[in-house]
This record gives C-alpha cells, structure tokens and sequence, in this order.
C-alpha cells in the first residue's frame, strides 16, 4: 500500500481526520497543479526544500520512535510552511485560501509540537 493511502485510511479513522480529508481533497489537485505549473509556488516549493521535507515526512510513517526533520540546511520545515501557505494564497482559489485560513496556525503549532507523525495523529484520534 502507498504511504500516503496509509495517511488517507489513518485520516478517516476519525471525526476531526474525515473533515481534514474532506477539505483536502477538494483542494489538492490545486496544490499539486501550483506547485508543478506555476512558476511562483515552484519555486517557493523548491528553494525551501519542499521536496526533501516531504520525502521524510512520508518516510517516518507513523513510527513511534520516528522524528520528523524540521531542519535542512538553512531552511527550517515552519519556514517552508509559512512559505508556501503565503505562496498558495497569493496563487490559488477562493476555497484553498479559505482552506489556509483555518489550518495554518494548527499545521505551525503541530510542527512546532508534535516530533512526527504518530504523534500527529495520536492527538487526532484523542480529540475524537
């Protein structure tokens, strides 16, 4: 199984995971096109490693013992976060800065709190 139909099944294993997916999914085709077509989200994406954040996120599972890097390089992963959030809303719809709205202080403080994944969604099966 792909790790990330691990994420999508973990997500609908809960109240708080089934909204979180319901919203993603109405926006991520949009993410995924910003980021490979426009030229400004690329590049935010790219300079602030985006991709080998992503590659270790996806990497740690959800691994008790797994920690999340939250640095490489000069770049920390909030940096990245804040980054494309600011990127995202200046290129993207109506619904996906709606959607960044609501999530980007949860999605900081879960990086800044949580040291991986398994942690993550811990909280989100306690909080129902």
């Amino acid at each position: 199984m792909v790790k990330l139909e691990l994420f999508e099944r973990e997500l609908n294993n809960t109240i708080g995971g089934r909204k979180i997916m319901a919203e993603l999914a109405g926006n991520m085709d949009e993410v995924l096109h910003l980021i490979n077509r426009n030229r400004e989200v690329m590049v935010v994406w790219q300079r602030n490693k985006g991709p080998q954040f992503f590659a270790d996120i996806l990497a740690s599972g959800f691994e008790p013992k797994a920690v999340v890097v939250k640095q490489i390089g000069d770049v920390s992963l909030a940096a990245l976060i804040r980054r494309m959030a600011a990127a995202l809303q200046e290129n993207g719809s109506t619904g996906l800065k709606k959607l960044i709205d609501n999530y980007f202080l949860t999605i900081i403080n879960e990086v800044q709190t949580s040291d991986n994944l398994y942690q993550v969604f811990l909280k989100l099966r306690e909080n129902g």
